[in-house]
């Protein structure tokens, strides 16, 4: 609850803080965030355990601490990535903010079904975002199509990697049209 002010007080760009849930025999932490701006409208994607990965399970044996700590530590420089990338993106920085975002998807202990989904799911938006069919008709559109499959790998119910592709099925549909309002789409490729 105190998240905000706390972020605020200490002037952080973002505050990752760690929530314990407690059960008689385990208990589980689960990563979360503030970011004290109020113009930052893309952080839906990130937030809580159903976008980001489960919660991490933490118990006495000193193994598994020290594998929970890699745990955090990669959803913790993940997550850095994500934020950076969606600055960049907010601010229509599309080339910088793909960067970063293949920056979270490239982390070594950043494992598949800890929440990577949206790292490839927001690098295949941005190529798509800068996509423009009259200077580099192809390229963009492949590697989103790639970056929304890996998605679909860590996660095929994660609907957005779906509508992901199908707006790359839509444009490759009217790539040599002239415009998608003149009828000439290729409907196989739809």
């Amino acid at each position: 609850a105190n998240a905000r002010e706390i972020a605020e007080k200490h002037n952080a760009t973002i505050l990752i803080y760690g929530v314990v849930r407690k059960s008689p025999n385990q208990q589980w932490v689960e990563l979360e965030f503030e970011i004290p701006a109020n113009s930052f409208n893309y952080e839906s994607e990130i937030v809580g355990p159903t976008r980001f990965g489960e919660p991490i399970p933490m118990t006495p044996d000193s193994q598994v601490d020290y594998e929970a700590n890699i745990m955090f530590d990669a959803r913790t420089q993940a997550l850095k990535y994500l934020v950076t990338g969606l600055a960049y993106f907010s601010i229509n920085d599309y080339e910088r903010a793909v960067v970063e975002f293949r920056s979270a998807t490239d982390l070594q202990n950043w494992k598949s079904g800890e929440g990577k989904e949206v790292a490839y799911m927001f690098v295949g938006t941005t190529l798509l975002r800068n996509y423009d069919p009259r200077t580099d008709p192809e390229r963009n559109l492949e590697e989103a199509k790639k970056a929304f499959e890996s998605a679909l790998d860590d996660n095929n119910e994660y609907a957005r990697i779906y509508l992901g592709l199908g707006a790359v099925a839509r444009e490759e549909a009217v790539l040599n049209a002239d415009s998608a309002c003149d009828g000439e789409v290729d409907a196989d490729k739809l």
